[in-house]
């Protein structure tokens, strides 16, 4: 059985919305229903845990459930996560960005079976344009070969997590993403399981068009 945390406690200032975008409507439905969706009708899921900040609480309230409980972030979104493995039941954690409403069941499955092979996977889209890095008034092609564009779910043992998480508080460390903690405290193997152009995040106004349209 699997727990799935979802952090829903950031600002998303760069959507220029007077509200969370996680709460914006597409079609009658909140942003974060579309996303649950994934993963309260997969019976592997026990548990989904949205971590809100305390100023939201209530308005997030109207997507509890038997299945669905909510807990309060921290400061920074390492935080929020780290509050949200303690809260989790399972031994295997899920971690899913909020504003990723098109995941696939398809990925999500492979993310299971990678989890039989290593303690930790991560989703990654292989870089397909050509990568350019600027060194002063010059620039310098960097090979696309074993890149990849970091997406979610990222997933673990809980108890991994708990250990990186735990170290990186210790050390005032915040890693770019979940699993770069697995990177630096642990010497566990993490799979990369392939993602999708599909499994976009919603960072702009703009983005709601496209994925209105992409979820037909």
């Amino acid at each position: 059985m699997y727990s799935v945390i979802i952090p829903c406690a950031g600002k998303g200032t760069r959507t220029k919305l007077n509200v969370n975008k996680l709460l914006y409507k597409v079609d009658g439905l909140h942003l974060i229903e579309y996303t649950i969706s994934k993963f309260i009708y997969d019976p592997d899921f026990t548990e989904i845990i949205l971590v809100v900040s305390e100023k939201e609480f209530k308005k997030f309230e109207m997507f509890t459930s038997n299945k669905i409980k909510l807990v309060v972030g921290g400061e920074t979104r390492q935080n929020s996560v780290y509050r949200g493995i303690k809260a989790a039941s399972n031994d295997v954690v899920f971690i899913h960005d909020g504003a990723r409403p098109l995941i696939s069941s398809k990925i999500i499955n492979k993310c299971k079976k990678a989890l039989k092979v290593n303690s930790a996977c991560v989703v990654g889209l292989p870089l397909a344009d050509s990568l350019k890095e600027i060194i002063g008034d010059s620039f310098k092609t960097i090979t696309r070969e074993n890149k990849f564009l970091v997406q979610t779910p990222q997933c673990g043992n809980r108890d991994l997590l708990l250990d990186v998480h735990k170290r990186a508080e210790l050390e005032n460390f915040i890693a770019t993403d979940d699993v770069a903690l697995v990177e630096k405290f642990s010497e566990e193997k993490i799979s990369m399981v392939k993602g999708s152009k599909l499994n976009i995040k919603i960072t702009y106004k703009e983005d709601f068009g496209v994925f209105d349209k992409l979820r037909r």
